[in-house]
C-alpha cells in the first residue's frame, strides 16, 4: 500500500502580494506553498473589510505593498473626502490671491492634460464629499476662489459627469460662490444632500431654485443655516416647497424649524416616503431660534407613514398637538427639546399621557429639557413618568442641563 502523501510544506513568501503570484524559494526542492489565510490577503472583499479597520495613515502604508493592495487601500482612502483639496491639489499646488472679493484660494491658468488625467483616475473613486468653501489658515478662513469652480466646470462641460460615483455630499456654501458647481455634481447616484448656508443674501433663494429638477434621486435632505443668515430661508419659502415638490423619494429632512409654515407643512405631507422629520438640527436646542411660546402643529393624518420626528417646544404645546391628533400615528422615535418643565396641566405627565395614547407604537423617546441657570428645576416625580409603562420602549433619555432629581 502505498503511503499517503506528506504534507506540503508552509512557510512566509519572500515577496508576500507579488503580482505574478510567484515566491521564491530557500533552496533546491524546498518550495513555498500559499495557506489559506495567505490567500485571503488577495481576495478584494476580505481586504476591503480589512482595511475598513484602518486610519489614513495606515491605509498610504498599505498602499505601496503591492498593486491590489493598493487598489483597495486607494478606493478607501478616496472614498470619503473631508475636503474637495486633496483632488485641487491633483492638478497643482493652490495659492493665495488678491480679487475683487479679497484673499482667495487660486490654480495655475494653465494645467497640463496629464495631470487632468490623473485628477479623472482619483475623481472616481470618490463616493462621499464634505466641503467647506472656505479653508482655515492660521486661524483666518480665506475662501476658495469662484474660478476654482469655473475651472471644473469647463472641464466637466468636455467630458462627463463631475465625480461620477459620488452618493452623499456634505457642503457649508456660500451662494454666489460655489452654487452652481454644487448643481452640477448632483447627477442621478446621489441620494444624500446636506447643505448649510454660511452667509446672508438673496443668494439662498437663487441657489434653491438651482436645485430644482436635480432632487428627484435623493433620499436624505438636510438644509441648516448659520445663525446670521437664519431668517434669509423664510423669504426662500416658494423655491423651497417646489424644491420639496420636485423630490418624491424623500425619506429623511433635516430643516429649521422656524421655516416651517403651513404651505411647507402640506408640501411635506405631500411626500409618500417620507418617515423621518427633523427640526431645527435634529432636536437640539438652538438659543437663536427657539421661542417657547412657539407652537408646532402637524396631524398624524398628514404625515401616515412618519416615524421619526425631533422638534423644540414646551411641553403644553406638544401636549395639545398629541391630543389633537385625529388617529393613532406610526411613531416609532420621538425627540422634543423643552425649555423645562412645569407641574400642573403642562407638565410631563399629562404630555406623556397624550403622547401614549396618540403613539402606541412608540419605541424610543428623547426629552431634552432646557432650562436656564438663573431658572430652578422643578423635581421630577417617578409618577410623571408612569404612562410610560404603557408603551413598549426599547430608549428612553431624559436630558437637562442641570441635575434631575427623582424623588420617590
Amino acid at each position: 500500500m502505498a503511503s499517503p502523501p506528506s504534507q506540503p510544506r508552509s512557510a512566509t513568501p519572500a515577496s508576500l502580494g507579488n503580482d505574478a503570484g510567484s515566491f521564491e524559494s530557500d533552496g533546491p526542492g524546498v518550495d513555498y506553498v500559499i495557506t489559506a489565510q495567505e490567500r485571503a490577503l488577495f481576495l478584494l472583499d476580505i481586504l476591503n473589510s480589512i482595511f475598513s479597520f484602518l486610519r489614513p495613515a495606515q491605509l498610504v502604508v498599505a498602499a505601496q505593498i503591492s498593486r491590489i493592495w493598493s487598489d483597495c487601500a486607494l478606493d478607501l482612502l478616496w472614498r470619503n473626502l473631508p475636503t474637495i483639496v486633496p483632488l485641487l491639489e491633483l492638478l497643482a499646488p493652490l495659492s493665495v490671491s488678491r480679487e475683487s472679493s479679497g484673499d482667495c484660494w487660486v490654480l495655475p491658468r494653465r494645467i497640463p492634460n496629464v495631470k487632468w488625467q490623473r485628477f479623472q483616475y482619483y475623481e472616481s473613486k470618490v463616493m462621499m464629499l464634505t466641503q467647506d468653501d472656505s479653508i482655515p489658515i492660521n486661524g483666518v478662513n480665506i475662501p476658495l476662489s469662484p474660478t476654482i469652480y469655473s475651472t471644473l466646470l469647463l472641464h466637466t462641460l468636455r467630458r462627463r459627469e463631475f465625480l461620477p460615483n459620488l452618493r452623499k455630499v456634505w457642503w457649508t456654501v456660500i451662494p454666489s460662490s460655489s452654487s452652481h458647481f454644487i448643481v452640477s455634481v448632483l447627477h442621478d447616484s446621489v441620494i444624500h444632500l446636506s447643505i448649510t448656508f454660511s452667509k446672508v443674501g438673496e443668494g439662498i433663494g437663487y441657489f434653491l431654485e438651482d436645485l430644482q429638477g436635480r432632487t428627484k434621486n435623493i433620499r436624505t435632505l438636510s438644509i441648516k443655516l448659520r445663525p446670521s443668515v437664519a431668517r434669509d430661508l423664510i423669504k426662500c419659502q416658494g423655491s423651497l416647497i417646489e424644491l420639496l415638490q420636485q423630490s418624491p423619494n424623500l425619506v429623511e429632512i433635516f430643516l429649521p424649524q422656524f421655516s416651517l409654515s403651513p404651505p411647507i407643512v402640506v408640501a411635506l405631507g405631500s411626500l409618500p416616503h417620507l418617515k423621518s422629520l427633523q427640526l431645527s438640527d435634529g432636536g437640539a436646542f438652538d438659543p437663536v431660534t427657539y421661542d417657547p411660546g412657539a407652537k408646532f402643529d402637524i396631524n398624524a393624518s398628514t404625515f401616515p407613514m412618519l416615524e421619526h420626528l425631533a422638534y423644540n417646544s414646551a411641553l403644553g404645546n406638544a401636549k395639545r398637538m398629541f391630543e389633537n391628533w385625529d388617529r393613532t400615528s406610526s411613531l416609532t422615535s420621538l425627540c422634543i427639546t423643552s425649555h423645562g418643565w412645569k407641574p400642573g396641566k403642562n407638565g410631563v405627565n399629562q404630555f406623556l399621557t397624550a403622547l401614549v395614547k396618540a403613539s402606541p407604537a412608540l419605541s424610543s423617546l428623547k426629552l431634552n429639557l432646557f432650562m436656564r441657570p438663573s431658572e430652578n428645576p422643578d423635581p421630577l416625580d417617578s409618577t410623571d413618568l408612569f404612562p410610560l409603562s404603557q408603551l413598549h420602549l426599547t430608549e428612553l433619555k431624559i436630558g437637562h442641563n442641570h441635575p434631575i432629581i427623582l424623588s420617590a
